[in-house]
Order: structure tokens, then sequence, then C-alpha cells
């Protein structure tokens, strides 16, 4: 997932849902192009980018014997605008931890997460990066959200961080996305996503806010996009 240079395929994208008409920008990076990993607090000097399985995984968790979890994803914005009324939105895939070889408890109605998204503030390399040297954090929370099940996606509002990074390119560093509390239900719950090696990559939504049917037609149609940028 090491991130690389590659030309940006722009277009103009319309979806209908219903009688109602938006545009859309959908940023969802493959394998190659994509820029995400995650730490582990229990494995402090590990990078697992470049460990086969766990670098098309993501993860947020907290636990009350040292074994966190944090996920670092960056999108590139060139090209990207964001304009009055409209939204920016952080979507992540939510796995089944046991089918895909992490072992982790979960979330559930009975033991829901909550997922909080911060925004990055240095710099980070996704090749080398470990819980030990993990990027810093600013200390406003974007957006939370609240996860009790899997596959589904789980979608953050990071508008006003998406109008600052367009404003100061310099300073868009990514997100970090961490669980809130700890949650025991038989053990440690733990919420795992898929990355950029997975169907269900990452992706930044910018455009008009839809219509609650449009939520999911945009994630069913993040997947037929490597990059969208407004021309």
């Amino acid at each position: 997932m090491v991130r690389k240079v590659f030309r940006v395929v722009a277009a103009s994208v319309a979806v209908f849902v219903g009688s109602s008409v938006f545009a859309q920008t959908v940023i969802q990076p493959t394998a190659a192009q994509s820029k995400d990993t995650f730490v582990y607090s229990f494995l402090p000097t590990f990078n697992f980018n470049a460990s086969p399985g766990f670098d098309a995984l993501l993860a947020s968790g907290r636990s009350s014997s040292g074994h966190d979890l944090r996920s670092l994803v960056q999108f590139d914005l060139t090209g990207v605008t964001l304009g009055a009324g409209e939204i920016a939105t952080f979507n992540l895939y939510v796995a089944d931890g046991g089918t895909v070889g992490f072992p982790v408890i979960n979330p559930s109605p009975a033991a829901p997460v909550i997922a909080d998204v911060f925004p990055v503030t240095a710099a980070w390399d996704v090749a080398t990066v470990t819980w030990g040297t993990q990027p810093t954090f600013g200390a406003t929370v974007l957006d939370s959200e609240t996860i009790d099940g899997i596959g589904r996606h789980v979608t953050f509002d990071v508008t006003s961080q998406v109008q600052a990074w367009l404003a100061n390119p310099a300073t868009n560093f990514g997100f970090s996305v961490q669980q809130r509390d700890v949650v025991l239900n038989g053990g440690s719950v733990q919420a795992v996503y898929h990355s950029s090696g997975g169907a269900n990559r990452p992706f930044l939504y910018v455009g008009a806010v839809p219509e609650p049917a449009g939520v999911a037609a945009l994630a069913s149609l993040a997947t037929m996009f490597i990059l969208r940028r407004r021309t």
C-alpha cells in the first residue's frame, strides 16, 4: 500500500436517486495508490503495511490490556473542490474480524463501540510507521460514530477539515481513527475495517448532501471509481 505517483482521472459524475440528482466526487485509491495502515500498541515497533494479510485491513480499538489499535488514512485532494452547501465524508467498511484473520470481538447492538476521527498533524510514512512512531493528531474530534454491527459502511462528516486542507494543502496529513472507550463483551470489542486491499476500500466523498437512500447508493458506486476529480 505504499503510495506512488499516479495520473489523476478526472470526471464529472451525476448520481440519480429517486427524483433527485446530485454531483459527486469520490476518492477511493487502489492498493498501489493508497496511503493507509494501522498501528498496534502491543507491537510498538511493527509496521503492518508490509505484513501479508494485515496490509488489507484497518482497525480501531481500545483495551485494558495494552492491545490498542489505531488507523491512519490519508487522501490526495489534488483537484478537489468543496462548494458552498456541500459536504465531505470519510467512509469505512466495517468487516467481520473473525473472517479476515483478525482475532477480535466484533461490535454488536449488545456491545457497540464509538469510533472517533481526528486530524493528523504531522507527516508519516505508510511503509515505516509504527505505534511508537505514529504521528501527532489534533485535540478536537472531527466526528464520532457508533458502530454496532459489521458488513456495513460507517460515515464520518469531515467537511470542516477538508475545507481547511483545501485552503492549506500542506497541512493535509490525513485522519487518525481511534476507539473512544474500552468495551468488554467476553473480551475487548474492537472494530476492523477493509483497507485498500479489499473490495470495500476506504473512500472520501465530496458533494451535495444525498438523501438517505443516496448514502447506500454511494457505498455501492464507490467500488466503481478509482479516483474522481472535479474538472
